[in-house]
């Protein structure tokens, strides 16, 4: 075991009074020398601060008179000098529980604790509102303000758009539901499979309860996880993590790199986790729930605020038929799965500037087959999204293409193009083409 993981296993030795004044001196010493066991130790003793002086909890009802009741009825039995109680009461075996369940195991720590009758006062205040507010979460919602564009996935953001609205509505359970849109881009979990939606496309698709639907936002889904979800995420990518106390409210500030390969800065900012980025988060300190959240982007020597929470509540009853997924005649739903026959017909043993050519190409000549071979799954949609992009870009002609390059996290090759419009003007972008699946196919996936 590492020296740090041992120290951790003492750090609850320093409550109960167990250790002799060699043994302290050399724990504390460790700790201030120590930023990680630093910020564990304050963790314990904002638990232990609980401990002492938390006021009586408020739980639900029908939970909230039995457990007092109980607590009542030991009371009658604890030692007559408070002090002598908190010394006996089991510090070390309880404070570990509470480190690793303190927000999600609100009630098998109330059983451990109750289980411990004497002393009864300081079980009572052991649990705390920010256990039992757990209890009663039934569901959240939130509105967040996102600069972005219409029809984009919902992570993408742009740091010279509008702000749109996000919605978040989630039903907890097991498993639990949940639905994000934004103009022109719906994605929802129905507990069995998710659903994405993407304003004239034509068809839907639908994946695994585990797909990536939704990247780096999926971590509001668990908004009583938030702190630590993102901690975690500061000690993978050595992210600079700063938490503080004001005013009764947990401040956590994370200054992070943007991930990626940017020898080519084409993807820089379009996602939170693609950006120089900090994102602060206020949480109350009575139940660690996230309360606000900014974050912000560095673009050059400007900062740019790109995502704001605007609203969360919990509790609201939210219609059964938000979080079900109800099929549309005409649209047609297309399994993932359903990817992998489709794609042994594709393109391979190209480069994706060939691949690109070849995509232009189709469209030009009207090869809707060839088309549909690139884009699987409009062709799996029956034709309609294929039409629509031949429709949109009849007349055109390649002018010129660019060297393929990667930028970002995304997984295939950016393309630069050239096309000359029917009108006479230009126009230009970056195709987007990847070829991680199981075929190892060219798929076109944007960027037209």
């Amino acid at each position: 075991m590492k020296k740090c993981e041992l120290i951790r296993d003492r750090i609850a030795d320093l409550f109960d009074g167990s250790l002799s004044p060699d043994q302290r001196g050399k724990l504390i010493a460790h700790i201030e020398n120590c930023s990680d066991c630093s910020f564990y130790y304050r963790e314990m003793s904002d638990l232990a601060g609980m401990i002492r002086s938390a006021n009586r909890p408020v739980a639900r009802k029908g939970f909230s008179e039995s457990l007092v009741r109980k607590i009542r009825d030991s009371s009658r039995q604890e030692p007559s000098d408070p002090l002598q109680a908190m010394k006996e009461f089991p510090w070390k075996k309880v404070m570990r529980l509470a480190a690793s369940l303190l927000l999600l195991s609100a009630v098998a720590l109330a059983f451990i604790l109750l289980t411990y009758r004497s002393p009864a006062i300081a079980a009572e205040k052991l649990i705390n509102r920010s256990l039992l507010a757990m209890l009663d979460m039934k569901s959240v919602q939130m509105t967040f303000m996102i600069r972005t564009r219409e029809l984009e996935n919902i992570d993408f953001i742009d740091p010279n758009g509008n702000f749109i609205e996000c919605r978040l509505w989630e039903a907890f359970g097991n498993p639990p539901k949940w639905r994000m849109e934004k103009a022109g881009r719906m994605v929802l979990m129905d507990g069995k499979n998710q659903y994405m939606a993407t304003a004239g496309s034509g068809y839907v698709l639908k994946g695994g309860p585990e797909c990536g639907f939704v990247n780096w936002m999926k971590i509001f889904l668990d908004p009583a996880k938030l702190l630590e979800s993102e901690k975690e995420f500061a000690r993978i990518h050595g992210a600079d993590c700063r938490i503080s106390d004001q005013d009764g409210r947990i401040i956590l500030t994370i200054k992070a790199k943007a991930l990626g390969n940017f020898s080519n800065t084409f993807a820089q900012n379009s996602s939170v986790v693609e950006s120089d980025n900090t994102r602060t988060y206020t949480f109350s300190k009575a139940t660690m729930f996230p309360e606000s959240m900014e974050v912000t982007i560095e673009k050059g020597k400007e900062r740019i605020l790109v995502i704001r929470l605007e609203q969360i509540a919990c509790n609201l009853p939210i219609p059964d038929s938000l979080l079900t997924f109800i099929p549309v005649k005409g649209i047609p739903v297309i399994p993932l799965v359903a990817l992998d026959s489709i794609n042994r017909n594709g393109i391979k043993d190209i480069s994706s500037v060939e691949a690109t050519r070849m995509f232009f190409d189709a469209i030009s000549n009207h090869d809707e087959k060839l088309l549909g071979r690139l884009l699987p799954v409009e062709a799996l949609s029956g034709g309609h999204a294929l039409q629509a992009i031949l429709k949109a870009y009849a007349g055109i002609r390649m002018v010129k293409m660019g060297k393929a390059f990667r930028s970002g996290l995304y997984p295939g090759d950016y393309v630069p193009y050239v096309l000359k419009l029917p009108s006479g003007d230009t126009a230009g972008g970056n195709l987007a083409l990847r070829r991680d699946n199981s075929s190892h196919v060219w798929n076109v996936d944007g960027g037209y």
